[in-house]
This record gives C-alpha cells, structure tokens and sequence, in this order.
C-alpha cells in the first residue's frame, strides 16, 4: 500500500478476570465499525483519507512489545495484500478468527495479565492526521460508549478502563511500570531492541546487574557468591538483591522476543573498551544450571548436600562438599527446573550423600561457612 503514513496502535484494555483472547470474523467486523467510528471523531478524519486494520483479538503486552513489532507487522503484510490498488484504499480491513483460530502470526498467547491489547494500523497520507495520533491519541482515546458496549457483550468482559494508545504510547507507559519495578536496566535494555535506535547498547543496574545488547541478542555475567563477595566486596544481602534482579530481566527479557545468552565471568570489571562478545560465547552457559568451580572435588566420594535458600529468591544454589575436607562446589540454577537437574547430576556424581540440610541464607548473616 503506497502512503505516507502507517500509524500503529492499538486499544488498551484492563480487565481483572480470564477470558476468551479470540474474536470470531463476524463480532470481528461489528467490533472494528465502532473503533473506526471512535478514531475518526478523536483524530478528526474522514473515510477518504484514510484505512483501518485490525486484528481482532487480545494480545498481552509482552507479545506486542518485540523487536520489529512482530504482530503490527504481520497485520501489515496481510493488509498490504488486501488493500492493493487504487480502488481499494480507504477501506476498513477486520481480521477475526476462524473456528477459534487467528491466521498465521497472529494467533495471540494465552496470558492472564489485567492488561490486553488489540492492535490497528491506520494508513494515510495526511501530515495533520499522523501529528493527531501521537500527541493526542492516549489524551483523547477514551473508547466511545458503543465501543465499550460492543466489547462487553462480544468478551462478556467487565472492562474497568479501556483507551486507544500508539505504540509509543504503550513504551511510555512500560517505561513508567518497569521504573517502578526498580527495573530500568533491564527496561533500557527492551526499549533499545524494540526501538532498534542502537543496535549495541549496555546498561547496569545499583545491584551490579550487568547487560550487554546486540541487536537482538543480550549478553549478561551470572555472578556466583564466590565471584559477587571476591568483585563487588559483596554481602549476603546484596547478593540476595542481585540474584533477584537478574532473575527478573531474564524472565523479562525472554517475553519480550530477546534471545538472552548468560555467561560466566572469569574477571571483572570488564575492559570496557574491549569488550569482545566471542569471550562471552566462550563462557556461556547453557543447560538448566551451571557449576563453579572454584573448588573441584573428587567424584564417587561421600559427600554432605546443601540447599543455600533465601525467603526471597528461593533457591539460590545447592552446595556438595566433602565430608572429611574443607572441598566444596556450588551449584547455581538457571530455571525453575535447574533445581530437579542438579539434583540428578550430583546423584550420578556423588552416589552417596552422607547428610542433607537446608542453609537459610538471610539478609544480616554471614556468608554459608
């Protein structure tokens, strides 16, 4: 479709129960009436100067907020082969399911956030249109009351707040959510990926999180208890702090398309002027769980099994250490399901466990002895 303007956004929608995430073809078309309708009075725009997709189902926000826009952009190709040709601009253009299912690459995840999005693009020439939608879509955007009612009965959601937004509409509002979270390196971070304003960046967080961002790729260091109190001159309660965050932007980094490679750090700090992504693939960590081995110790040998716990973070490692000796390693998870991994591991490895206990590493204590 040959125009100026492709205006991407969507309709932001609260809501504090389950529902169905898909709309079928026909409320589809009923619901995209109304919403071309309500942009039209807030944009003060007309048929002739403008045309409407829309993909008709409820996406959470970490689904819409990916680098390159993934579900805007897929709307886009299926209205660009819809709208081709002078005769058919100006057209308002659904897309709902069919038998329960969207169309390819825009089938939505299930998700039980309060926040859900059903995003547009609107297409036009108009200079003064495209002006109106960044500065005044989110101020003005209140859906219409036929808009809202068309979502009661088509969802047979209770909608507590429901408002048109642009795509940076939406960053600026997560910008805000993930700074109260205490979460601005790992939103810093996302921004940059999705915006691609830089295609290499790094950022660091008050808790010495550490990530290093190329294109689509983010690069961070998993710090041991070992490395955290030997770099940072570290103590149990900053460790604590800093295991939370990083476990935090993982998850956050990987729901938002990001493909996240963890490494292991054999020195810190880094030469930042000679940061070499290949070191970081050299010491990267892959599987459910990672070791240091700072101390070895002799496999097949009688060992003591400790979980190193916090009320907070949950399981922050698991300890194996000789009986006799001062020889000791530390286990460290990657994912929830890391904790089950290493348990089989040290069972291959050290087949006789001579003593299992649980070390509650707490904020105000020492270092597990």
């Amino acid at each position: 479709m040959n125009v100026q303007y492709q205006l991407q956004g969507m309709i932001a929608l609260e809501c504090h129960q389950s529902f169905n995430q898909i709309i079928d073809k026909t409320d589809a078309s009923k619901l995209v009436e109304t919403i071309s309708r309500d942009l039209t009075a807030i944009l003060s725009m007309t048929k002739e100067n403008v045309s409407l997709a829309c993909s008709v189902a409820c996406y959470p926000v970490e689904q819409i907020l990916q680098p390159k826009w993934p579900i805007h952009s897929t709307l886009n190709q299926y209205a660009s082969a819809a709208m081709q040709g002078e005769q058919q601009q100006h057209k308002v253009l659904s897309i709902g399911a069919d038998h329960g299912q969207m169309p390819e690459g825009l089938q939505p995840h299930h998700s039980s956030q309060p926040l859900m999005l059903i995003p547009f693009i609107l297409y036009t020439n108009s200079e003064t249109i495209a002006q109106a939608f960044e500065q005044d879509l989110m101020n003005k955007g209140m859906i219409s009351p036929p808009t809202y009612q068309a979502l009661s009965e088509i969802t047979g959601l209770t909608v507590q707040h429901a408002n048109y937004l642009s795509n940076i509409d939406l960053l600026a509002m997560m910008h805000n959510h993930y700074q109260q979270l205490g979460q601005d390196a790992c939103w810093q971070i996302i921004e940059h990926a999705v915006l691609q304003s830089q295609s290499k960046t790094m950022s660091q967080s008050k808790q010495h999180n550490y990530f290093y961002l190329h294109d689509h790729l983010v690069f961070s260091p998993m710090f041991s208890m070992h490395h955290f109190v030997t770099f940072f001159d570290g103590t149990a309660d900053q460790y604590i702090d800093w295991i939370i965050q990083q476990r935090t932007a993982m998850a956050a980094f990987q729901v938002h398309g990001l493909e996240l490679h963890l490494f292991q750090p054999t020195h810190w700090p880094l030469n930042e002027d000679k940061i070499c992504l290949g070191a970081f693939e050299q010491n990267r960590l892959t599987g459910s769980f990672w070791i240091d081995n700072s101390s070895d110790l002799e496999n097949k040998r009688e060992a003591n099994l400790t979980y190193v716990k916090s009320q907070q973070a949950g399981i922050l490692a698991v300890r194996v250490e000789h009986s006799d000796t001062n020889s000791r390693q530390y286990y460290y998870p990657l994912r929830p399901e890391g904790i089950k991994a290493i348990e089989a591991h040290i069972k291959q490895q050290f087949p006789v466990i001579a003593g299992e206990q649980v070390h509650i590493l707490e904020t105000h204590c020492n270092w597990p002895p």
